[in-house]
């Protein structure tokens, strides 16, 4: 059975929007929440209002401030969300009138059943640029496209690695990828500390340049299998051609 809401007038009302256009709420029947009110209101069409534990008929809980649109309650400025499925948003959100809804819209965070969690910046309810720390321990920060790194971004795997560069989201595949420039760090380097260059797929192909931990420094042309024809250039200056086999770690000359 919905909600029913009493207000000051006499009359009864079925949901929060219209009942508040009567201003005074005097008392609600099957409701299973306790609520603060207080409004605030502008040609009669914005009210703002206090809400602990306003449930849903889906099982979420909302507390914050909303909005009045067509006599309808929406989550508007601070407030947080705590859905059915367990996962919570706390942030700032947006009545959005093309979408006919309320969205994160502004900073926030999620946090997920998963161990997940998202703080970010969002826009009609897409992440648009934040920080993830995923369940297995990896950060990522940076630019997001359907939730996903695409853009510019850094990602600290949980061994310490970190590559720095550009990403591609690949809805097709569902996944995201190193693609374009970038630069990976080894936090335990056992032969490369360091490299530099350009990605495909998640591949180094193009030009690239290996920062070895004795000094030396291969700079080639990579082929997206762990191969890269160029030259290796010794602490002392001396230089040899040949070819490098991620693999093995070696200069073939």
């Amino acid at each position: 059975m919905a909600e029913l809401y009493k207000t000051s007038d006499g009359k009864i009302h079925d949901n929060i929007g219209s009942a508040l256009a009567h201003q005074d709420i005097v008392n609600t029947e099957n409701a299973n929440r306790e609520s603060q009110f207080s409004s605030s209101f502008v040609d009669h069409r914005v009210y703002h209002w206090d809400v602990i534990d306003h449930k849903y008929s889906n099982g979420d809980v909302y507390t914050g401030w909303l909005e009045r649109f067509n006599d309808q309650g929406y989550p508007s400025g601070k407030g947080k969300m705590v859905s059915a499925n367990g996962q919570t948003y706390e942030g700032e959100w947006a009545y959005i009138k093309s979408k006919r809804g309320s969205f994160p819209h502004g900073k926030g965070t999620y946090t997920f059943p998963s161990g997940e969690i998202i703080e970010g910046d969002y826009n009609e309810g897409d992440l648009v640029k934040g920080k993830k720390t995923y369940a297995n321990g990896n950060v990522y920060e940076g630019d997001f496209v359907d939730w996903s790194p695409h853009g510019k971004g850094k990602m600290t795997l949980k061994n310490g690695n970190v590559y720095e560069g550009d990403y591609v989201y690949f809805k097709d595949k569902n996944t995201s990828q190193m693609h374009g420039k970038g630069k990976m760090t080894w936090a335990n380097p056992k032969v490369c500390k360091e490299f530099e260059g350009n990605y495909v797929n998640g591949k180094k192909n193009g030009k690239g340049k290996y920062l070895l931990t004795d000094g030396r420094i291969f700079e080639g042309d990579f082929d997206g299998n762990g191969s890269a024809t160029g030259k290796m250039t010794y602490p002392n200056g001396k230089t040899e051609q040949g070819t490098w086999d991620d693999n093995n770690d070696v200069l073939n000359l």
